[in-house]
């Protein structure tokens, strides 16, 4: 089953969700994290551009981030902000920002369900805007409603992740917007349309798959999309990973925080 349909719903989170978290998360991170590393090594720097991955397959996430980190490198110690999409984004954006010595943030939104149909989107909310369709015909009441509930739930959602660390200003910033792969298309859209209401100075979009028709149409919303693979025939994300395990809370809890450290370390460095 594809990771998206298996995530904590977001009304479903505990009253204390980090409390149990880091111990069981440093068993997941420190397995991976030494495979990682190892991918480094076997895979350097000077290694074939046009070979990157067997049998049109990623190893798995870190080699996916190991490649895209590669193809970034020109943003390397730059104003630049790796913005993941949880929860399978945060693998590589891990990687692509300490690769590229740059802070590590997430995206978090939500759709609006129309009142009659939840599973059609009438528009979708984030942290700090909201886009609605214009030809949906829903009272404004219930939008506002549905506004204030979704983000509660986003602000939960970010406590989890964060902590009580405030989301990254990205007005005037170069964002690389980070996800493990893209199908429809449908969850990007709206994630760039909303970020874009924040005034970025210029949008990366890096994925290491997509399908080609979907990357057309995402061209038109961003300054820049750096892509591994793109597919004819598409099925599923899963279907370009050798290994596609669930990434738990746990797992980006701990990222978050092992990124965190290391932006605290650059900084130390930089004053010293």
């Amino acid at each position: 089953m594809n990771w998206r349909t298996q995530e904590l719903a977001y009304d479903q989170l505990p009253p204390n969700p980090t409390a149990a978290l880091p111990a069981r998360a440093a068993r997941y991170f420190w397995h991976d994290y030494r495979r990682f590393r190892q991918h480094l090594q076997s895979h350097s720097s000077n290694r074939p551009h046009n070979i990157m991955y067997q049998n049109d397959r990623f190893e798995d996430r870190w080699q996916a981030g190991i490649f895209l980190a590669d193809k970034l490198r020109q943003y390397k110690n730059s104003d630049a902000l790796v913005l993941a999409i949880p929860r399978g984004g945060v693998p590589l954006g891990f990687v692509i920002a300490r690769e590229l010595h740059l802070p590590l943030d997430i995206a978090l939104s939500k759709k609006i369900g129309h009142p009659y149909s939840p599973e059609f989107a009438i528009g979708s909310v984030s942290l700090h805007g909201r886009v609605l369709n214009t030809g949906a015909k829903v009272p404004a009441a219930y939008v506002e409603q549905e506004t204030r509930r979704i983000r509660a739930m986003l602000n939960r959602r970010h406590e989890l992740y964060m902590g009580n660390r405030p989301s990254a200003a990205i007005k005037n910033k170069i964002v690389i917007l980070v996800d493990d792969g893209i199908a429809t298309g449908n969850t990007m859209r709206v994630t760039i349309d909303l970020l874009r209401q924040q005034q970025p100075r210029h949008i990366v979009l890096a994925i290491p798959v997509a399908p080609q028709q979907t990357l057309h149409e995402l061209q038109s919303r961003v300054d820049e999309i750096v892509c591994l693979m793109q597919a004819q025939e598409f099925v599923a994300v899963g279907q370009y990973y050798e290994s596609f395990h669930q990434i738990s809370d746990a797992e980006v809890v701990h990222l978050l925080r092992e990124a965190l450290r290391d932006e605290s370390h650059a900084g130390k460095q930089s004053e010293s």
